[in-house]
């Protein structure tokens, strides 16, 4: 009977090549030259098509911004040469002088004496 050692196994552990000998090959370790230079170029082309998006987006947005202020200050323009309104025009606009409006002028009366707080005949009622 022939007995078979772990030995004489190919899946022996001595039959892996040595550890010393795993780290011999320089490829395994750095990058070769080509390598270097291929990560660069890719680096180089991802940063100009970058470059070529945003710059996009900026042009619009400068535009944008230009277009926006133009018309904010034709607004400010167009305001500023608005004759203000006399005295005349202002009252015909319901628009007077004071900051109320006047009760009298509107038809407005307060209507008071069921529910006022304060009445002239309470106090002569306290005794």
């Amino acid at each position: 009977m022939f007995l078979q050692t772990h030995h004489s196994t190919p899946h022996s552990v001595h039959s892996l090549p040595h550890h010393r000998d795993l780290l011999r090959d320089p490829r395994d370790l750095y990058y070769s030259s080509r390598e270097r230079e291929r990560d660069r170029a890719r680096y180089r082309d991802r940063l100009r098509d970058y470059d070529l998006r945003y710059e996009y987006r900026d042009r619009e947005r400068e535009l944008y911004e230009r277009e926006r202020d133009r018309e904010l200050e034709l607004e400010r323009e167009r305001l500023e040469y608005i004759a203000p309104l006399s005295f005349e025009q202002a009252l015909a606009m319901g628009r007077t002088g004071r900051v109320l409006p006047s009760p009298v002028l509107n038809g407005y009366k307060p209507k008071g004496g069921l529910h006022a707080r304060h009445s002239d005949s309470d106090e002569e009622d306290w005794c």
